[in-house]
């Protein structure tokens, strides 16, 4: 990936910070890519469905909080959380329950995921790096 290309959340490491994490927190884990995509869940049916939270969170940059739930809409109470890589807009990560108890939950998530993908972004270009270096001797 070069510099200049839209950093991409993979699925399989947001799966695992979901699957570590919800356990713990007991409430519902969402991870969405930036098109709105849910690739990541603690329920295995909404993967690869469209979340409709994800639009305003992406394009307002800001964390969106929901306090009622809209059956229509198929929304629960809780946040929604940006998700930045490499100073960029590239998911976000959403957690149910009452927005004021789930919102710190719901960042440190973020934190997490940006860590992990960020370690794994670093740990792969290194790994191009050395094949690159290796072929050119």
């Amino acid at each position: 990936m070069s510099e200049k290309e839209q950093p991409r959340l993979a699925s399989a490491l947001a799966q695992k910070v979901v699957d570590t994490i919800a356990p713990t927190i007991n409430r519902n884990v969402n991870i969405m890519n930036a098109h709105g995509v849910i690739i990541a869940s603690t329920d295995a049916a909404r993967i690869g469905t469209h979340h409709d939270g994800n639009a305003e969170a992406i394009s307002r940059n800001a964390i969106i909080r929901v306090s009622q739930a809209d059956g229509s809409a198929g929304t629960l109470p809780g946040v929604n959380v940006p998700l930045a890589l490499n100073g960029e807009l590239c998911g976000v990560v959403g957690v149910t329950g009452t927005p004021h108890e789930v919102e710190p939950l719901a960042g440190l998530i973020a934190l997490t995921v940006q860590l992990l993908f960020a370690q794994d972004y670093e740990h792969s270009r290194s790994a191009r790096l050395k094949r690159a270096t290796l072929f050119l001797r």
